[in-house]
């Protein structure tokens, strides 16, 4: 189980950062259009009717709009602006708001995208050198195990036997006990 955890955390972590960069970056779901109704002909009568000319000069329509009249009853007419794209207004002087808004929505769109891609790589990042420290210590920790158990084989593999003269074998001990740094207890009982 220990040899799996790293991969886990990996696949987690990489999956929760593809969510979050995902959701991000996309625009928002538009519903589908609908299915359009059949096609049927009718008689269309259009009460729009091009201008003349004083009523072109007096609706003064702007940047590109062009003049049209609405004449509903005979000897009525009003005078209106058909605005090309990007303007608005009675004589198409103003600046469609939206544009700016939807650009402005855009970056702030590309903006949220970037910092939850930077903050991903970061926490990935993260992830990857705890799980490097983590392995390092558990290396080390086997090595200093071995080590051990490597010095504790020698250490009773060199220690007399029961067969063993006394002298002989307690001066054995003391040696290994010197190189091992065990203090000499006849040294010690002064």
């Amino acid at each position: 189980m220990h040899q799996l955890l790293p991969q886990y955390i990996i696949w987690t972590v990489c999956s929760t950062l593809f969510t979050i960069t995902y959701g991000c970056g996309r625009t928002p779901a538009t519903p589908r259009p609908t299915t359009a109704a059949p096609v049927t002909t009718t008689s269309f009568v259009s009460n729009r009717k091009p201008c003349t000319q004083n009523e072109t000069v007096s609706q003064g329509c702007l940047n590109g709009g062009t003049c049209f009249v609405m004449e509903f009853e005979e000897g009525h007419r009003t005078t209106h602006c058909y605005c090309k794209e990007n303007y608005i207004g009675k004589t198409c002087f103003y600046i469609d708001p939206t544009l700016i808004f939807q650009r402005e929505r855009e970056d702030h769109v590309k903006a949220a995208a970037i910092a939850a891609s930077v903050v991903g790589i970061v926490l990935f990042v993260t992830v990857i050198v705890c799980i490097l420290v983590l392995r390092k210590r558990y290396i080390r920790r086997k090595a200093q195990e071995k080590e051990k158990e490597k010095s504790e084989k020698e250490f009773r593999s060199q220690s007399p036997g029961p067969n063993t003269a006394t002298n002989g074998g307690h001066q054995e001990t003391e040696q290994l006990l010197i190189r091992n740094g065990v203090p000499n207890q006849s040294e010690t009982r002064v």
